[in-house]
């Protein structure tokens, strides 16, 4: 995990089996949220104590969550190139999504973020950013992008707040089957008057 020193400050640690928490703070908004960086177990047979030990840290949480990293758990069997997976395993991660509220946010770039870099490689989806409603609330344009892979066998996730996006005006696409509509003529030429009248 990292983050822009500029703007956020970490205040403070934790850590778990299976987690390793922060504290963060924006310096300008002092807007403040816990970040987990989550590690799964690639064990199965720990999921349900993983699964449990996510759910005391949520059930405690005095701050907004913001939970990411390899959960090396499915929500779907889409999230696998397989389209393998255990019902018991995924019904388990999302209903604990469901319980504590949380949004699993959309991911610009490639279908899966790991593989096993095989010949004829699986790959699935097991690294995600889940949010909760009061961090959604301050960041409500926040973006969750895939970067490219190097060396890795995990796609390395980008977390944007977008407060420093800068707004581009909006850019004009012209589709040639427009020609071919009746009034095109009149439309073009009464925007035109409306412009130069101004």
């Amino acid at each position: 995990m990292g983050v822009k020193n500029d703007i956020l400050q970490i205040e403070d640690w934790e850590v778990d089996e299976f987690f390793v928490g922060a504290t963060i703070r924006h310096s300008k908004m002092n807007f403040r949220w816990d970040f987990l960086t989550i590690y799964g177990p690639a064990n199965h047979d720990l999921s349900e104590e993983f699964i449990l030990s996510l759910s005391r840290r949520c059930e405690n949480a005095n701050l907004p969550l913001v939970i990411g990293g390899d959960f090396n758990l499915i929500r779907t069997l889409d999230d696998k190139s397989t389209k393998t997976g255990s019902e018991k395993l995924m019904k388990l991660f999302n209903d604990f999504i469901e319980k504590f509220d949380l949004r699993d946010l959309h991911r610009g770039g490639g279908k899966f973020t790991w593989t096993n870099k095989q010949t004829n490689p699986i790959q699935s989806n097991i690294d995600r950013v889940l949010v909760s409603t009061e961090w959604e609330e301050k960041y409500p344009m926040a973006t969750l992008s895939a970067l490219t892979r190097i060396g890795s066998d995990h796609t390395p996730l980008l977390l944007d707040d977008e407060e420093q996006r800068i707004q581009r005006q909006r850019q004009f696409f012209f589709e040639k089957q427009w020609c071919k509509e009746d009034n095109f003529l009149q439309v073009i030429e009464s925007k035109w008057n409306s412009v130069k009248e101004r």
